[in-house]
């Protein structure tokens, strides 16, 4: 018994490692295409699809909660962007003490020709999964992330690179 359960274990670490090898390649290879025809970063051209996706310019925490980041992650992203002429920070026109964040025409260009971002494409796929499927998942990538001394409070956007 003790044989066919290991035997079992041994057939559910292979196919977790085979999906999660599949899915890191395919993500990998489709952010690295993205960043070629668009200039622009996964991360990037996601906040530039959500700022063109809302009906005017975000606050850094609107923002955040949108692309489902951290503070200081869609900041950085924000200032890049910024330094790139594709977005400007402006005065919020809900509240006169904040920044909004606009897209620039160029910026805009880019989020309309952009294809889908390989990080639209997670969230959509979660999105698609039944609640019990999104809890065993969750419960299961924090034990993956412990047991491999991955942070996971407020990790950097996925396939970002560094600063530019």
């Amino acid at each position: 018994m003790a044989a066919a359960r290991r035997t079992a274990r041994t057939r559910h670490e292979n196919d977790a490692l085979r999906h999660l090898r599949a899915i890191v390649a395919e993500l990998s290879a489709s952010a690295r295409s993205l960043e070629k025809r668009t200039g622009v970063t996964n991360a990037q051209l996601f906040v530039l699809q959500s700022l063109a996706a809302a009906p005017g310019p975000l606050t850094i925490g609107e923002l955040r909660r949108t692309v489902q980041s951290g503070q200081s992650a869609v900041s950085l992203i924000v200032a890049r962007l910024e330094r790139a002429g594709l977005v400007t920070r402006g005065t919020a026109a809900h509240d006169r003490r904040r920044r909004a964040v606009a897209l620039t025409a160029k910026g805009a260009r880019i989020a309309r020709r952009g294809p889908t971002p390989p990080l639209a494409r997670v969230m959509d796929g979660l999105a698609d999964l039944r609640e019990s499927e999104l809890r065993q998942l969750a419960v299961g990538l924090e034990a993956l992330a412990t047991a491999i001394g991955a942070a996971s409070d407020d990790p950097p956007p996925m396939f970002e690179g560094p600063a530019r």
